[in-house]
């Protein structure tokens, strides 16, 4: 069976307040699986894993295969890609670094104290190449734009006409 549609089931049918209809809201699309609820709600709900066809396992947590819509609101981000498999996004992420190795079609997630690493008291665990690290921490606000450039400094001699 396939992991998204095992995922969904379980958030559609085993909400921890009961019956899960009645905490139903609206998402951004037809298909989002959306309720109202506090985070500590949110929180008993079951933990689900990803299985690697090597044997690899990372577990995650409701936190980590939801995500909050809006204040109060949180729906699943775990999404039936239609074909083999599921597509997992950012919620997924969050405090691990995700490594992905283009060269070796791999991908690591390698867990991460995003609180240490906010507090400086260590660093990422990567060493060149790329990742998405779901401990990032916001952008800070830029500078304003630069300077439109000077315009050119104009001649004081006449030019020349022909």
């Amino acid at each position: 069976r396939h992991p998204a549609p095992q995922v969904r089931d379980q958030w559609r049918n085993h909400c921890p307040w009961g019956a899960c209809s009645s905490r139903v809201a609206k998402g951004e699309y037809p298909d989002d699986y959306c309720y109202t609820m506090s985070t500590d709600e949110l929180r008993r709900f079951a933990p689900h894993s990803l299985h690697f066809a090597n044997g690899v396992r990372v577990n995650f947590d409701s936190r980590q295969y939801a995500y909050e819509l809006r204040r109060g609101v949180w729906c699943l981000g775990v999404f039936d890609n239609e074909h083999n498999g599921a597509v997992i996004g950012a919620a997924n992420m969050r405090n691990y670094e995700v490594i992905f190795d283009r060269d070796r079609h791999r991908v690591a997630f390698y867990p991460s104290d995003c609180g240490g690493m906010h507090a400086l008291r260590h660093s990422s665990v990567l060493q060149g190449g790329y990742s998405l690290n779901g401990c990032s921490r916001k952008t800070p606000p830029r500078a304003g734009p630069p300077p439109p450039p000077s315009p050119p400094a104009r001649s004081s001699s006449p030019a020349a006409s022909a």
